[in-house]
């Protein structure tokens, strides 16, 4: 019984370190993204109010970026110099907090659900396919939910998702057994 246990809080420890880590990192990116926007409009506004044409250029400019024709970007660069922030530097409307939260309960529950098996105390060859079996069966759930929203084949989501991450799962399982095997370290 003891192997499950080491597994199970080997995988929550590592689960809520990633956890903190990943909220952290979500929370400094947006927050800096936020920032960099801020100063961006600020830097802007004060260019349209000393240098109006420099800004309508920038703004002609983007509007071509985006496939819109010389002649009618050049008449709606005028027109929207007044909003050059908006489409120059738009606001990010994210809360660097909800972003944290989200990222972290995200990262923790992707935790959890592979821990689960062992956390039940399940062990051996018992508990790895346990484990792969559960945790293809959430990232095909998410991959179908990510599809649907994101108007994509929600079967083809599923499908990619599931393959690459339980590729990946599988690949990780056999680079840890043999690092087992040339460190000499064996829990049973």
């Amino acid at each position: 019984m003891k192997v499950p246990l080491y597994v199970a809080v080997g995988g929550l420890v590592i689960g809520v370190s990633g956890m903190m880590s990943m909220g952290i990192g979500s929370f400094l990116s947006s927050e800096s993204e936020e920032e960099i926007s801020r100063k961006e409009r600020e830097k802007i506004a004060l260019q349209r109010k000393v240098d109006p044409e420099s800004v309508r250029k920038r703004v002609q400019e983007f509007l071509s970026s985006i496939g819109i024709g010389e002649s009618d970007s050049l008449s709606l660069s005028g027109k929207l110099v007044g909003g050059a922030e908006d489409l120059l530097a738009p606001k990010g409307g994210k809360s660097p907090v909800k972003g944290a939260l989200v990222t972290a309960a995200s990262y923790i529950t992707g935790a959890i659900i592979p821990s689960s098996p062992y956390i039940a105390g399940l062990g051996g060859l018992e508990g790895v396919l346990s484990s792969f079996l559960i945790s293809g069966i959430a990232i095909a759930v998410v991959g179908y939910m990510i599809g649907i929203v994101s108007s994509v084949n929600p079967r083809r989501k599923s499908l990619e998702m599931s393959v690459l991450g339980l590729g990946a799962a599988v690949a990780t399982y056999l680079l840890g057994n043999l690092l087992s095997s040339l460190l000499g370290i064996h829990l049973a």
